[in-house]
């Protein structure tokens, strides 16, 4: 769970980051979802970000495609 509050933390901290949540996070596997909200001009930014905490695999979803 340290790294789970290391992410939601670092990226919380970030330029244009409104709002970080976590949604979901199984402790077997070690994967946690978070909801991002962020200004429209940081979305691009957002998987800068996250290459930026160390030691964590991350995968970004865009729900905004969806709509």
């Amino acid at each position: 769970m340290a790294v789970v509050n290391k992410i939601k933390r670092q990226l919380s901290k970030k330029p244009g980051v409104n709002w970080v949540e976590l949604k979901k996070y199984d402790k077997k596997d070690g994967h946690a979802i978070f909801w991002v909200r962020t200004d429209g001009e940081t979305t691009a930014a957002l998987g800068e970000y996250l290459r930026q905490i160390e030691d964590v695999n991350i995968k970004v979803y865009r729900s905004d495609l969806f709509y």
